[in-house]
């Protein structure tokens, strides 16, 4: 079982990654209005949301009950956010798109490499 101050981050990343993931399934919110600036369908941007709900709750899922799916979780966002760098970077969007996949995805290498301890 993980320390207390872990479990919360926990919780605000499942809540981040379920919020965002969820609004990409619903095809709401900012990423699917923006998704053209990147040249995503809203297929790819709804399966997208897809793998981060699904990451979000491997992590929560992870951490209380089986620390590997924690980890792997971890992982699998994290290279999904060079994914999504990529696409930012590749099709020359404003840096702040690219900058919150930086962001996540370094917080997730974080988690990932103080989980697999």
């Amino acid at each position: 079982m993980a320390g207390q101050w872990q479990l919360w981050i926990v919780l605000a990343l499942t809540a981040t990654w379920v919020l965002a993931g969820g609004m990409k399934v619903a095809g709401v919110g900012p990423a699917i209005r923006h998704r053209g600036r990147v040249g995503m369908s809203v297929g790819a941007m709804r399966l997208a949301g897809v793998a981060e709900t699904s990451g979000g709750v491997g992590l929560l899922v992870g951490v209380w009950l089986f620390k590997p799916l924690a980890v792997l979780a971890s992982v699998c966002l994290v290279v999904l956010m060079a994914g999504a760098i990529f696409m930012h970077v590749s099709h020359h969007d404003r840096w702040y798109g690219a900058a919150n996949a930086i962001l996540m995805g370094t917080i997730m290498a974080a988690m990932a490499v103080d989980l697999s301890r």
